[in-house]
């Protein structure tokens, strides 16, 4: 619902060009230029020129942390939910976008790029997300150490960034990171030691972060066990072929050009080895090994590949 309300605003500020045209063009001409962010973007084809960081991803059957290089087309899936979170930027652009809401609409030049009323009104709580917590428009707003805050990460196939401010004290961070395979934990060691520093908290953050990576290891060994075992006779030709599912599409299994005893799946905007493994349930699943999914499973079910995702269930069935 953040994309469409995205593109209603940019379909009336620029009635006259394609969609994502109009959004680009709307966000440069009156949010990034007006905030003096002359190296930030809502243009996948511009965001990715020059001098750019290169997303990074885990591998599933590599030790935690080893990420690999993603081609920068994988991040393409966010141009048709770029209002939701398709900007490219700088951290210098992003600190001044801080400054711009610790200033409460202002920059740091003292010129008002959007009013007080409209931008406070985005961090008023509307949807309750935890006990100390609650979701305002597009931010987190939550109470930190007795502090209130206004917060919200992001995430793609292979950047992790993390906007944090904590108005009262006039305090911002932010963190842009060109790996998923430890973002989450370095973010929140990071806020923890800003709290530590600069409002007196109990310092934790070495010992929260050293805890976490251990706990992260221990995890991604685990799930690679599982998910890398001895395939079965038979099983590699079973599966090989191409398989359907109506609101997917096509799934081609087939083994690698380079090492025929690896198979690879391919749904053609992405391809990924595939491993194996048998839970202690006796459920038989494929697992995806490279990014931008890698981890994913396809369970087994008879003559049937099943993706159980949530409330939805997508089966695959060989042609």
């Amino acid at each position: 619902m953040t994309a469409v309300g995205g593109f209603i605003a940019a379909r009336l500020a620029e009635p006259n060009k394609p969609l994502t045209v109009a959004y680009e063009t709307a966000m440069k001409t009156r949010v990034f230029g007006p905030m003096g962010m002359t190296d930030t973007t809502a243009s996948f084809d511009e965001g990715r020129k020059g001098n750019v960081a290169i997303p990074h991803s885990d591998v599933a059957d590599k030790p935690w942390a080893e990420p690999q290089v993603l081609p920068f087309t994988m991040e393409s899936f966010v141009v048709p939910l770029a209002p939701a979170g398709a900007v490219f930027s700088t951290a210098h652009d992003m600190a001044r976008y801080a400054l711009v809401e610790l200033a409460e609409g202002k920059t740091p030049e003292g010129k008002e790029v959007v009013s007080s009323a409209n931008l406070l009104e985005r961090r008023k709580p509307r949807v309750k997300s935890s006990a100390h917590a609650s979701y305002g428009l597009g931010l987190l707003v939550a109470k930190r150490s007795g502090v209130g805050v206004v917060t919200h990460d992001g995430g793609t196939f292979g950047f992790v960034a993390r906007l944090f401010l904590v108005p009262e004290k006039k305090i911002g961070l932010v963190m842009l990171m060109s790996s998923t395979a430890s973002g989450r934990e370095l973010a929140d060691a990071v806020t923890q030691r800003l709290f530590e520093l600069m409002l007196g908290a109990k310092e934790r953050a070495q010992s929260d972060l050293e805890h976490e990576v251990e706990l992260a290891k221990a995890e991604a060994k685990k799930a690679q066990d599982k998910m890398t075992q001895a395939w079965p006779e038979g099983l590699a030709a079973r599966v090989t072929g191409t398989w359907q599912t109506d609101r997917l599409g096509k799934l081609v299994i087939a083994p690698d050009p380079k090492d025929a005893k690896v198979l690879r799946a391919d749904a053609g905007e992405w391809r990924s080895r595939l491993g194996y493994g048998k839970g202690d349930d006796g459920v038989e699943r494929l697992y995806l090994l490279d990014p931008p999914l890698a981890g994913f499973a396809l369970r087994i079910d008879g003559s049937d590949l099943v993706i159980d995702y949530g409330q939805d269930v997508f089966r695959f069935a060989k042609k």
